[in-house]
């Protein structure tokens, strides 16, 4: 009887700790902010830093970045291929026009992979018309690694400053100014 007491107790317990909720941290930036927010986040490795599982959520409204994203999502994660381990893991998602897994998890290591995946963007088809993001949460969760930093980040490649083309500029006029001519600016 003891042994068996024992065991729910040993069950028990084991339900309870395998139950708890795995938290997925969850970043936001944009494209500009990329590389300091990977200086800032991502410090230089010990081995006293916990394994990282990292899932980037690249939005995406073209064929493929401009040059200008290119070139700096190709140094970010340059960085990151510095600054994370062997054995961590990454893997690029994009959303929004292109959905799909552009590069499946691998070492932060394999630079050369990484960057061939930014420089020529292929994501899978099985996701047409699917939600992406929720995708991301969801197999970030079965690829849960206990005792690590499991964590999402989405980077967003549209400014939120949107520039307004063919649109006159206000100019101040006094109320009884005679308006210059056409062409004339002082």
């Amino acid at each position: 009887m003891k042994t068996f007491i024992d065991s729910m107790l040993a069950l028990m317990c084991y339900q309870v700790s395998s139950s708890k909720k795995k938290t997925i941290e969850t970043e936001s930036i944009a494209i500009k902010d990329f590389i300091s927010f990977i200086l800032e986040k991502y410090p230089v490795v010990t081995d006293s830093i916990l394994i990282r599982n990292i899932t980037f959520l690249i939005q995406t409204y073209d064929n493929s970045f401009n040059d200008e994203e290119r070139l700096l999502l190709k140094q970010a994660f340059k960085l990151i291929s510095d600054r994370l381990r062997e054995k961590d893991a990454i893997r690029v998602i994009s959303y929004e026009k292109y959905n799909g897994v552009v590069l499946d998890w691998t070492s932060p290591k394999q630079s050369k992979k990484i960057l061939h995946a930014i420089e020529y963007p292929v994501p899978s088809t099985d996701f047409l018309g699917a939600n992406v993001i929720e995708f991301a949460y969801k197999n970030t969760r079965q690829q849960f690694i206990n005792d690590s930093k499991n964590s999402i980040v989405k980077i967003n490649l549209l400014n939120t400053e949107v520039a307004v083309e063919n649109e006159e500029p206000l100019v101040y006029m006094p109320r009884h100014a005679t308006p210059a001519p056409a062409g004339i600016v002082f």
